[in-house]
């Protein structure tokens, strides 16, 4: 056996034509912090629970053979509404998408446990009257 060690040509590494980097709209550590409150969403748990199940009813059965039903032209459009909303795809703006959601549902959080603890320090002020 033989190992031939090269490295790619230095073309492999050259920027595509109509390719353009641009800053985050926010800081990388913001950027991280939403994607990751994106990955943990029930939102993309749902949708990649969806996607697996249609994957699995258009595979063939192995037991008959049967080949898997032809699309619908209703089904058709859709993919190619999703292969377009793939190619348009912005993730600059769905990370702070993400991140402005996380910070939402945070803020509303908080709120609502400021109103329980208030609440509560309410019912331990006023004492139902004993009546004789």
């Amino acid at each position: 056996t033989s190992v031939t060690l090269s490295s790619p040509p230095s073309s492999s590494w050259e920027i595509p034509a109509g390719v353009k980097f641009a800053p985050l709209p926010m800081e990388a550590d913001s950027a991280a912090r939403g994607f990751v409150g994106y990955l943990a969403s029930q939102q993309l748990a749902d949708s990649l629970a969806k996607a697996k199940m249609e994957i699995a009813q258009a595979k063939p059965d192995p037991v008959t053979g049967d080949k898997p039903r032809e699309m619908t032209k209703e089904e058709k459009d859709q993919m190619r509404q999703a292969c377009d909303m793939i190619k348009n795809f912005d993730l600059g703006k769905a990370l702070a998408g993400a991140w402005d959601q996380m910070k939402r549902e945070l803020g509303n959080a908080v709120v609502e446990s400021a109103k329980q603890g208030a609440m509560g320090k309410l019912r331990g002020l006023i004492k139902k009257p004993r009546i004789p």
